[in-house]
């Protein structure tokens, strides 16, 4: 609370600063001058651009064949509305203080499909075809379809996505890579979900959400990243909602006017009251709900047309209890108990000056997390337990410059990321250093040795990540080119500064296609959430590891309403638990605390295409279509034995129809089915003869067993509707309705089952 005290004493003076300058700057005629584009970033030519005093109309112009626009006014009292439209294209307004100088302007327009009687007229240009945006419409609208109806991330559907787990799991891969999540810029992590279900940022607070599946800008650390936008409302409004669902209720409103606004939401858990009061049975060992709540709010103030203030924060706790089976093969059950506390804070401050655009941004992220695992009677107690947690504090800190000219940007970049107190505390006997949701359960091949030298682990430390980018894009007449170096630097790593780069070339090979190329080089810091595989002994061993170094090509080629795909990815300098077989024992016959020890010696290769269509007005006006293909083939090199990458679903397919009954009325329906993903049979464990088998040839036999099985087929069709009437929604959603069988996890006592037959039923109230 002192940090966020002296931040807010800050953010006064400085407030108080800037107010005072501008106000002494601001009285005289003034320039009105911006570029409109399309959601790629390519401008749109005749675009119509007026500006409004109130209701009445001040000045107004068209861009040009590059998108610019500019006219000159005198200052005006009245609130002033800068309004842009072009046709193909939804309508956009901005409100403007009336008090500036030279400013310059992007706006930004979403394609619109447009009918004229028998013509259809569409944009130009398309969206750049290596990222996906979903306007907070699609996200409203789609995310309802999914398990959780304010779960944003439920409505991402490409094909190139994997699901750790379940089929309603937001913990989404990518080929082996974890996107990175950010909110406005800022870096929430990876994963920052409710125990893999759903994201901790409702979907009535995302206004936008940008995928980039396979490639990204230097601004980015991944190959992937999933960039989490909420809306900036400085207009007059007050608007109130609530959603109530078998699966959780959330309630949300926001209010402002030109100069701030506020937008706050608050969200509970339901389904775990409803599986408790409830008699309700499954033949099939399945995974409970969780017990969660968060809030969220989103705050602004527009200091003049030219600055701006905002706020982000949220607290979310969680709770989940189970019982399973152990990791050893016994039927003595294991009571699960997991818990997280997470706050957030973040402040970000915009300013534009002509054509540059000054971005600062800092946050302040606090979780404590823990995960017990201990046996369910006394007699099984020597047998298995684990007892972890982890604090955490995240200070985060941002500067963007962005220099718009007539065919170029150039973006520069700082990225701090630094941890001031990260603290782990583990006792544990038997277990396997996996999460819980892994595929397989078995337990580690040399577990005596582990519980020799892990039994209780502790550590506290500072950790500190910096990066520091550039990019050039450059726009032709057919063609688009982004050139990108990002330097990367890990204090806590054994290699500390690595220069990775970018290039993407994008060429407009018809009136609505593109051809993207890209091939770029990407880093990371292996130490990630402690429920990740072996993250434990990871940060044990984090000074003498190296950072992952990816390397991604890819193609993608789209055309109106069919998109193709091409990839190849090469992961290097993945954490392997490693033992030496030369340093087994000390003199005393006990085990070395070197003899298991973690190494950057892993890698990944994947590689593979998509193929997907998307039709709206699909054989007839009321009728929308899409289908989906994904093929890939991966594999992971661990101690010099190949094995099939963990979550590799060599098919994947979606088949999705939506049909509009009436004005009020639209039904639809989802298949999925993909390949059922490796898993490793179990096996037993050796606890009294593993000293027979500490060599080089025993270990490289039980790793050639890793993923060699494979679950059957998984297979879900799903059923959903929505009907409105006034400011009332009603909306279902049934998954799985066939109640078909698809096991996740390998346990020893057999399969966990995903969700059979699960309903969602939920109304949406707006005031």
């Amino acid at each position: 609370m002192k940090n966020f005290f002296k931040i807010g004493i800050l953010l006064l003076s400085g407030l108080f600063l800037i107010t005072f300058t501008h106000n002494c700057l601001a009285q005289s005629p003034a320039t009105i001058s911006g570029l409109v584009t399309d959601s790629a970033s390519q401008p749109i030519p005749g675009a119509s651009v007026i500006l409004f005093s109130g209701e009445n109309i001040i000045s107004g112009s068209s861009s040009d064949n590059k998108g610019f626009f500019q006219f000159k006014i005198k200052t005006a009292d009245n609130p002033l509305t800068l309004k842009a439209s072009a046709v193909g294209y939804t309508g956009r307004t901005i409100p403007i203080d009336s008090l500036f100088r030279e400013n310059i302007f992007k706006i930004s327009l979403t394609p619109e499909l447009v009918e004229v009687k028998a013509i259809t007229v569409n944009p130009a240009g398309v969206e750049n075809p290596a990222e996906l945006k979903l306007s907070a419409r699609e996200i409203t609208r789609t995310a309802r379809q999914s398990l959780v109806p304010t779960n944003p991330v439920g409505a991402l559907k490409a094909p190139e996505i994997s699901r750790q787990g379940s089929i309603h799991s937001s913990q989404i891969r990518i080929n082996g890579t974890n996107p990175k999540y950010y909110l406005n810029g800022l870096l929430l992590g990876t994963d920052p979900n409710h125990y893999g279900m759903f994201t901790v940022i409702p979907a009535t607070m995302v206004d936008e959400i940008t995928f980039y599946p396979q490639g990204t800008r230097a601004r980015y650390a991944q190959p992937s990243a999933i960039e989490l936008g909420t809306p900036a409302s400085f207009t007059k409004h007050h608007r109130f909602e609530m959603n109530f669902s078998t699966i959780e209720a959330t309630g949300a409103g926001s209010v402002g006017n030109e100069k701030s606004f506020l937008t706050v939401s608050v969200r509970k858990s339901v389904l775990d009251k409803i599986v408790k009061n409830f008699d309700i049975s499954s033949d099939r060992q399945t995974l409970p709900p969780t017990n969660f709540a968060d809030f969220f709010m989103f705050t602004g103030i527009k200091l003049s047309s030219n600055y701006r203030l905002m706020a982000d924060q949220y607290y979310v706790r969680d709770y989940l209890s189970y019982n399973t089976a152990s990791a050893v093969n016994s039927t003595d059950n294991v009571r699960t108990f997991q818990s997280t506390d997470e706050q957030y804070l973040a402040v970000r401050f915009d300013a534009l000056f002509d054509r540059l655009l000054f971005k600062l941004s800092t946050a302040q992220k606090r979780s404590q997390k823990t995960y017990h695992a201990l046996p369910e009677t006394e007699q099984a107690g020597s047998k298995v337990f684990l007892n972890l947690s982890e604090k955490r504090k995240t200070n985060l800190a941002n500067l963007e410059l962005c220099y718009l000219a007539d065919k170029f940007q150039v973006d520069l970049g700082n990225q701090l990321e630094y941890v001031s107190y990260n603290e782990i505390d583990m006792n544990q006997h038997n277990w396997n250093f996996l999460p819980p949701f892994t595929n397989s359960d078995n337990p580690y091949v040399y577990q005596q040795a582990l519980n020799e030298t892990y039994a209780a682990y502790y550590k506290r430390e500072s950790i500190l990540n910096d990066a520091v980018y550039i990019a050039v894009t450059r726009d032709g007449s057919w063609f688009n080119i982004e050139s990108g170096l990002r330097a990367e630097f890990f204090k806590n790593l054994a290699e500390r500064g690595h220069l990775m780069w970018r290039q993407a070339v994008t060429f407009r090979t018809g009136e609505q296609s593109r051809l993207k190329i890209f091939a770029g080089t990407f880093a990371e810091s292996p130490a990630n959430n402690i429920l990740e595989p072996y993250q434990i002994l990871i940060n044990a061993d984090l000074n003498k590891l190296r950072p992952i170094k990816t390397r991604l090509v890819s193609v993608k080629w789209t055309d109106r309403s069919l998109q193709v795909s091409l990839f190849a990815k090469h992961i290097r300098n993945l954490p392997l638990v490693t033992p030496d077989f030369d340093e087994v024992y000390q003199k005393d016959g006990s085990i070395t605390e070197d003899f298991i020890s973690v190494q950057s010696a892993g890698e990944a290769r994947f590689y593979g295409g998509s193929l997907s269509y998307e039709k709206t007005k699909f054989i007839f006006d009321r009728l929308d279509f899409r289908a989906s293909y994904a093929c890939t083939h991966a594999y992971r090199l661990d101690n010099g034995v190949n094995i099939p990458y963990e979550l590799n679903a060599p098919h994947k397919f979606l088949a999705k129809i939506d049909y509009r009954v009436g004005r009020r009325l639209s039904i639809g329906s989802e298949l999925q089915v993909r390949s059922g993903y490796p898993y490793t049979p179990s096996r037993p464990m050796l606890v009294y003869s593993e000293a027979g088998t500490y060599t080089r040839e025993y270990f490289h036999s039980v790793i050639a067993m890793e993923n060699s099985e494979q679950f059957p087929t998984n297979i879900s069709l799903n059923f959903y509707g929505n009907y409105s009437v006034k400011n009332i929604e009603l909306f279902f959603a049934v998954s799985n309705v066939t109640n078909h069988a698809n096991p996740i996890i390998n346990a020893a006592s057999g399969y966990i089952y995903d969700a059979g037959i699960l309903p969602t039923i939920g109304i949406k109230w707006r005031w």
